[in-house]
């Protein structure tokens, strides 16, 4: 049996079925093992009761390995619940990649980052392609995947990167501010990490539907404008992204790059 690396989960896309380490990964192991219950119990995994049960399994584990860890490194509760006291702002807004502004009566004004405007356009903008052409995909039923279209294959690239470029980007734009922000050095370096990773992922995803979407170009008929409008947000928003977040040309994650 393959020895499971720890914590590779932290560095990847989440598209098991095209990794090569997923039989080395904890989570894929503990997601598979739980969907087999589910089969095996006769239950339905998006039952609302059954999703909460699963996420409640999983920051019991969660909370059972980072105790585990800390016994390792020496550092108790009180140390934690302590540094949870002191930064406790900013374990709130851990996704707030809103930039405040004061104004003249001293009224701050929060705005979205640009980046993530554009990052949910791109979202929004691939769902609605994909509802222009759901209906040739799934002439006969919904039920039927499309067999060897072009266009099919590389849209579910699109709608697997699309959401999670969106996420990623708040969550860099999020640890940027902080970085900005905090003083502690250890944070810092934290944030940095965290920051580096989640640009990475949503960098290397930007590239991939950029490729998808050039692929898309060459063979779509009905709809060439909005591949085309779609290919002119994604090219500005790998320049945008760069300058933002330069490291996506360095850093490297462990595996993966």
């Amino acid at each position: 049996m393959n020895k499971l690396i720890p914590g590779i989960f932290n560095y990847c896309d989440r598209w098991c079925e095209k990794c090569d380490y997923r039989d080395r990964c904890r989570l894929y192991q503990t997601e598979t093992e739980r969907n087999i219950q589910h089969i095996l119990n006769d239950e339905d995994p998006n039952d609302p009761e059954i999703v909460a049960r699963d996420i409640k399994e999983s920051l019991e584990d969660t909370l059972a390995m980072l105790e585990a860890q800390m016994e390792i490194e020496g550092v108790s509760k009180e140390d934690l619940e302590d540094f949870e006291d002191e930064d406790s702002k900013y374990f709130i807004d851990d996704f707030d990649d809103e930039q405040g502004e004061v104004t003249e009566s001293g009224q701050i004004v929060r705005t979205p980052h640009p980046l993530s405007l554009l990052a949910d356009d791109f979202f929004k903008n691939v769902m609605a392609y994909f509802d222009k052409k759901k209906p040739s995909f799934y002439q006969n039923s919904e039920d039927d995947e499309p067999v060897n279209d072009p266009i099919y294959e590389e849209l579910k690239i699109l709608m697997w990167y699309s959401p999670q470029i969106a996420v990623k980007t708040r969550m860099c734009a999020g640890s940027k501010a902080k970085i900005e922000d905090v003083k502690d050095k250890d944070e810092i370096e934290f944030e940095t990490e965290m920051m580096n990773v989640n640009s990475r992922i949503a960098f290397t995803g930007l590239e991939k539907c950029l490729t998808s979407l050039q692929k898309i170009y060459n063979v779509e008929i009905d709809f060439q404008d909005d591949v085309l409008s779609l290919l002119a947000l994604i090219k500005k928003m790998k320049v945008d992204f760069a300058a933002e977040f330069p490291a996506v040309h360095t850093f490297k994650r462990p595996y993966f790059d």
